[in-house]
């Protein structure tokens, strides 16, 4: 299996956290989200990745390099401007000389998940349409896109953020497709084009066949300050087995760097995470605070619904609430 990743995003929701750091390469529960996808889609099976890059892309060759630390075969594609999700595609292949090469996997990069790849690709051949998106049910869809589907899987319509009531189903695109070589060349050779927008309602036009694969994998979407902190309590919490902790357990959710310093009298209320070098001082109080390295809380501070980036000083009372410090 070969994969595309898309991690060419701004993170503009989530800033400060990503001034300095690509969206893809925030820490979850102590290592980058894209270290974690990548770990998972060589143990399903995917041999050869290329990562869709623009915003700070040579981080993403600093971290990764060829893939061999993750068993892959990694290429890095570098848009020379904002191409859009589906324009990004084709560029990619483009560059790599893969446009006739078979499927190929697009994923989002932006999204911690326990989704099995390889069902997806197996369901695709089985469809055997150009195109299959992966979905999953969610209760309200006024927020997502959704897909709607007959009783043969078969897609029929998109909607963008339905308003409540008028939405065709409940199923939503979940950022996983398999493209066959037909689909990819829809795509206009130049300029921005999105899948969402722009591929998918082409493709329905010309009555291209389209299936959704359901799936009711964990996916949560980090682009936001709650996505980034429900991504993390997933891991911390133990609600994904196959996902490592990288720190010390100290009470059932509250995680730590082994070069942590913390008061006796501070008190932690889980999910907690808390990188190398942190300090918390004297009667703090945490509650649902994920904070990088370096990072120093003083005394009497209270922190609840918090993330924080490398080097950022707490002062002594502090109270802050729902925000993320960079």
């Amino acid at each position: 299996m070969r994969a595309v990743i898309l991690v060419g995003g701004l993170g503009t929701r989530l800033r400060p956290l990503t001034n300095q750091l690509p969206k893809p390469l925030v820490p979850i529960a102590g290592e980058a989200l894209m270290s974690r996808t990548l770990r998972r889609l060589g143990n399903q099976g995917v041999r050869h990745v290329i990562l869709a890059v623009q915003y700070l892309a040579e981080q993403f060759l600093a971290a990764y390099g060829d893939g061999t630390a993750f068993g892959l075969d990694l290429q890095i594609v570098q848009e020379p401007e904002a191409l859009g999700t589906a324009g990004a595609v084709r560029y990619a292949l483009e560059q790599t000389n893969l446009l006739e090469a078979g499927p190929i996997l697009v994923l989002n990069g932006d999204e911690l998940t326990d989704f099995d790849v390889a069902q997806l690709w197996q369901a695709h051949a089985q469809f055997g349409g150009v195109a299959t998106i992966a979905v999953r049910q969610v209760a309200d869809t006024s927020a997502f896109g959704v897909v709607a589907s007959d009783q043969n899987q078969r897609v029929y319509a998109f909607q963008e953020k339905p308003v409540a009531g008028t939405a065709l189903a409940n199923t939503i695109n979940s950022g996983a497709y398999v493209f066959e070589p037909a689909a990819i060349a829809q795509i206009p050779t130049q300029g921005f084009a999105m899948l969402e927008r722009d591929l998918f309602p082409s493709l329905l036009a010309a009555q291209a066949p389209i299936y959704a694969y359901q799936h009711n994998a964990y996916s949560q979407d980090i682009g936001t300050l709650a996505g980034y902190l429900a991504a993390n309590a997933a891991v911390l919490l133990g609600h994904l087995p196959y996902e490592t902790v990288h720190g010390i357990q100290y009470a059932a959710g509250v995680w730590a760097a082994a070069d942590a310093q913390i008061s006796p009298s501070a008190q932690l209320i889980a999910p907690i995470m808390l990188g190398s070098g942190c300090v918390v001082g004297e009667h703090a109080r945490l509650e649902r605070v994920i904070a990088w390295d370096r990072v120093t809380i003083e005394a009497a501070a209270n922190l609840n619904n918090v993330a924080i980036a490398n080097d950022v000083h707490v002062a002594h009372h502090a109270t802050v609430e729902g925000l993320a410090l960079g």
